[in-house]
């Protein structure tokens, strides 16, 4: 008689890497991942993902080196993931190697002090904003090209004022008549319908400035850039056809 033996495993953590510049998921044998600076070997799942098992649910320091991409290192803290089954995505920002099959832009600052570098491009087939219920954090979107929201953090668009507000998307709600998304914080702003909800690019910032790189795929060339100091946040609305349109602040 064979004794049936069964082996358990608990995951730890659920990962998606994003390629910032084209969306594309980002996975294979040139992707190292290190727990508090201690190399760990992850599973690949169905579209990508990434699979960490077997390790202590205890907040860590994520180490990420992926080939021509720049190394990030990310704060995992397990209070702010779901119990069940934590996840978490993190954006690549393109590296001196990085390769694209399309022209690439970048946009560079030497402000010291920056925290943080991002961008929205509010004419470039995003959804719209229907409805809003600020109480349950609910986002009805209206969304003619059936684009896929699936890329966790997005700005709810100003184009008039030059500005945009980030917000994280925590899951899809089921409606039969338009698409529902519960968010992750109640917006500061009151959303107007038609408003562009636009998938966010990731810049990088350190003690040598910042800059954040896209692909030129056409489209209106209109593009809003937000960036974090000590001394709060700041927009700037700008034409990427213009060379002075490169250069932050």
């Amino acid at each position: 008689m064979v004794e049936e033996v069964r082996i358990r495993y608990q995951l730890t953590l659920a990962l998606r890497l994003l390629d910032t510049a084209s969306r594309a998921m980002v996975f294979g044998p040139e992707v190292s991942l290190f727990r508090n600076g201690e190399p760990v070997r992850a599973a690949e799942r169905g579209g990508g993902c990434l699979v960490l098992t077997g390790y202590p649910r205890e907040d860590f320091t994520l180490g990420i080196q992926a080939r021509g991409f720049e190394p990030a290192q990310v704060p995992v803290c397990f209070e702010k993931l779901d119990r069940q089954l934590p996840q978490l995505t993190v954006h690549l920002v393109p590296g001196s190697l990085y390769r694209s099959p399309a022209p690439l832009v970048t946009v560079r600052g030497d402000l010291p002090d920056v925290k943080s570098l991002t961008a929205v491009q509010p004419g470039a087939g995003t959804c719209f904003v229907r409805d809003y219920d600020a109480r349950k954090r609910l986002l009805t979107v209206f969304n003619p090209h059936r684009l896929e929201l699936d890329r966790v953090y997005y700005g709810l668009a100003k184009p008039e004022e030059g500005t945009f507000e980030p917000f994280s998307i925590l899951g899809r709600r089921p409606s039969e008549q338009y698409e529902l998304y519960r968010i992750d914080h109640p917006l500061e702003t009151e959303p107007q319908p038609n408003f562009p909800i636009c998938p966010i690019v990731f810049g990088a910032a350190d003690e040598t400035g910042c800059r954040l790189t896209f692909r030129e795929e056409g489209g209106p060339p209109l593009w809003i850039f937000r960036w974090e100091t000590g001394q709060g946040v700041f927009f700037k609305a700008a034409d990427i056809r213009r060379r002075e349109a490169l250069t932050i602040p």
